[in-house]
């Protein structure tokens, strides 16, 4: 199913105007495609979607992961502190227009994406682990990751750009668990530490 497919499927229990659903998709589409996007564009929301579906079972309410996983990362700015709550405003003056009820709980679970914390929502737990996801894969697709993540800050110098990606990568891991749910942490979380271990060693 492609996104767009699914996006129109998810909004069609919440409104009947096509050509607002239309709209919409067209500027996540946009954002999502934009030049500056290496990482965090339309392939990472396909991956996250395959993992979503994987544990479709276990997730409380679907819609709102699957609203949640389209609009975190609307808005991207490398430069910029708030890029997951100017996300989430976002996401609540488009999807607030239609019937879906459960605004704030998204608006929520999109600001959570910036910390990837233990939360006491599980479907939240859920979309962190999926977000992270990309963390576990194969060293080949890790090194891919890290290398597009380095061009989405490529406005920074190598030195600037070393130092906080050393803060982040020591930050998780000095966290304990990467993965909050147990599915996630058996599929990935050993594979994800020998992953920041070694982009680590890189740096030192």
């Amino acid at each position: 199913m492609t996104l767009k497919h699914r996006f129109y499927l998810l909004m069609e229990d919440y409104t009947s105007d096509q050509n607002y659903v239309g709209f919409c998709w067209n500027e996540l589409q946009t954002a999502y495609t934009a030049s500056t996007r290496f990482y965090h564009n339309l392939s990472h929301l396909e991956n996250m979607f395959v993992d979503l579906d994987e544990v479709k079972e276990h997730i409380s309410y679907f819609d709102a992961v699957a609203f949640a996983m389209f609009y975190h990362d609307i808005v991207y700015d490398a430069a910029q502190q708030d890029n997951e709550y100017q996300s989430a405003v976002l996401f609540k003056e488009r999807i607030g227009q239609t019937s879906f009820s459960e605004i704030d709980k998204v608006f929520r679970m999109i600001e959570e994406t910036k910390f990837h914390g233990l939360s006491e929502d599980n479907d939240t737990n859920f979309l962190m682990d999926i977000d992270l996801a990309i963390l576990g894969q194969s060293l080949e697709t890790y090194k891919r990751y890290y290398q597009n993540i380095r061009k989405e800050y490529q406005i920074y110098p190598d030195e600037m750009y070393q130092i906080g990606r050393t803060q982040v990568l020591n930050k998780m891991l000095e966290a304990g668990d990467l993965f909050k749910t147990d599915y996630f942490k058996a599929k990935y979380e050993e594979q994800a530490k020998e992953n920041i271990l070694l982009e680590l060693s890189k740096f030192s």
